[in-house]
């Protein structure tokens, strides 16, 4: 491989100095600081204690809810990859990854909208339940829901990138020669070791749903926001105290990531101690209900999956129902209007964000190709840590960071959307790109080939399917970007993210779901056009 350190040096241009931007740019605010005045400011700010509580919750709440539903659901997965059908394993990741499509934002308007009180569900089913309210708008617990919601199916996405990566079946024969049923075995040597391979995008999420500004929101009360959404509103209001209340209350999100991703650390020990504790006796009891577990945890994809059809049938006919009075089953007209009156500014917005997606998706897979041929080349592996730094560092901390060295336009919009974009095209890259036997490559070097021209022909077309889930992955992350957007744009760039957002405040739920509904279409293209040469691939359609 030829040029190693300059294909390093691209990848550092691009990932880490965006990061290292922020030992500058940090101590030249901070010490513009009168410290001690602004942090006993934020202090006393009103609601300050319950912004940093909603923070907190969210965090600690969504990543808990999340690890134990993976863990349960993670049976499904073992069972799907023994039963030895590759292509059934294809079209789940496949039908995941279009769940995974669906932006959060459109995901929150339909969920809301089936199960608020006076939602389409409860007028399907007309009993009134105390939980009801759960799904209320401007309620903390509707936000915990959609994450939890929405966190599954990449959860789920990564438990069957790891679970292809050890040797069950091995563990699960050593188990069943040593007496221990299918059940023990699997909680007490799998799921130890998948929780290990499951901890950075558990971290991912925890620090997500710390720091997450549009579905807040959206979802979350008002009065006071989440601190994360404090910080934004902050810096949006031009005055100097706002402003370095902003900055310090940045500082301060990045001090909680640290905490909830040690939170994620003492549920990884909790979990051992457990298995080895209870599990390792003979106890039937706790071995039958952990079956009983595990059976509803094979349900869950199924469930979600109908869950998703559901939710665009919701949209759809919040969209375009006219006349939709509580407690009406259906409206009292259908109207297809609203396009038309707002097409001009749906295009405007779904033709900027596909775009920018397309660059910063290109970008974002060429990196991880040059990161990974890199590590081969030198046989040295980077920290899969500090590769995937940027989604542990809260987005809000990192974009006023990045203000003042960038400008407001489409090129550096694109560039702070690459760091996030790049990390997730890694998780959905790397590990396909581990298990690959560089000996294919060396053999067609023998031939005299060079080093890319034989990546070209050789590796690229095996791995054809990892290289169009990463790229379609990083254009789904690009699209959904809203901090970046918002403030590096600085209200002069805008996308259909950031029209949805400005409209989430109004009571026009039509208007509201169009747009959802448009961005869900716009994400489904990108699947739509991509899944087809990845089917092609697999099949050896392309050479």
């Amino acid at each position: 491989m030829k040029y190693p350190q300059l294909l390093l040096m691209m990848v550092v241009m691009v990932v880490a100095v965006p990061l290292l931007l922020i030992i500058p740019s940090l101590s030249e605010l901070l010490w513009t600081l009168d410290l001690k005045q602004v942090i006993s400011k934020l202090i006393n700010y009103p609601g300050f204690f319950t912004m940093l509580s909603q923070s907190i919750l969210t965090a600690l709440v969504s990543v808990s809810v999340v690890t134990g539903l993976t863990l349960i659901s993670a049976r499904y997965l073992l069972a799907l990859k023994q039963s030895g059908q590759q292509t059934n394993q294809h079209k789940t990741q496949h039908s995941w990854l279009g769940i995974l499509s669906m932006p959060h934002l459109a995901f929150a308007v339909a969920l809301l909208w089936l199960a608020a009180p006076t939602g389409w569900l409860w007028r399907l089913i007309p009993v009134e339940t105390p939980w009801m309210p759960w799904f209320d708008r401007q309620y903390l617990v509707s936000l915990w829901i959609i994450l939890i919601a929405k966190e599954l199916p990449f959860m789920w996405f990564m438990t069957l990138r790891a679970l292809q990566q050890l040797p069950l079946e091995r563990w699960l024969l050593i188990g069943r020669s040593q007496g221990h049923s299918e059940t023990r075995t699997w909680w007490l040597i799998v799921i130890p070791a998948l929780v290990q391979r499951l901890r950075l995008p558990l971290c991912v999420v925890a620090v997500y749903s710390l720091t997450v500004v549009d579905l807040a929101l959206f979802a979350a009360p008002q009065t006071p926001a989440p601190l994360a959404v404090q910080v934004v509103q902050w810096q949006l209001q031009f005055n100097p105290l706002s402003q370095q209340l902003a900055v310090v209350g940045s500082v301060m999100l990045a001090l909680l990531a640290v905490l909830v991703c040690g939170w994620v650390r003492l549920q990884e020990w909790v979990l051992f101690t457990w298995a080895q504790r209870l599990l390792s006796r003979a106890v039937t009891k706790s071995e039958l209900i952990l079956l009983k577990i595990s059976r509803v945890g094979r349900v869950l994809p199924s469930a979600f999956m109908g869950l998703a059809i559901l939710l665009l049938l919701a949209l759809v006919a919040l969209a375009h129902g006219r006349g939709w009075f509580y407690p009406a089953l259906l409206p009292q007209q259908w109207d297809f209007t609203l396009w038309h009156s707002e097409w001009l500014f749906l295009a405007m917005g779904a033709w900027r964000a596909f775009w920018i997606a397309v660059v910063v998706a290109s970008i974002s897979l060429a990196l991880c190709i040059v990161t990974a041929e890199w590590q081969r080349a030198r046989q040295q592996k980077i920290p899969m840590a500090l590769l995937l730094l940027p989604l542990f560092i809260p987005q809000v901390f990192l974009v006023l960071v990045w203000i003042p060295w960038t400008d407001t336009n489409l090129f550096w919009v694109a560039w702070a959307h690459v760091p996030f974009s790049y990390a997730y095209a890694l998780l959905a890259y790397l590990p396909a790109e581990e298990r690959f036997e560089q000996r294919y490559l060396q053999q067609s070097q023998t031939f005299g080939y060079s080093f890319w021209r034989a990546w070209w022909a050789v590796k690229r077309p095996l791995l054809k399917v990892p290289l169009l889930t990463a790229f379609a992955l990083a254009m789904l992350v690009s699209i959904a970007q809203y901090v970046p957007t918002l403030l590096i744009g600085g209200g002069r760039v805008s996308t259909l993210t950031t029209d949805f957002v400005a409209l989430s405040s109004g009571s026009n739920s039509s208007m509201q779901a169009l747009y959802a509904l448009t961005m869900w279409l716009l994400c489904a293209l990108v699947l739509v056009v991509l899944k087809p040469r990845a089917t092609a691939a697999r099949e050896g359609e392309i050479q």
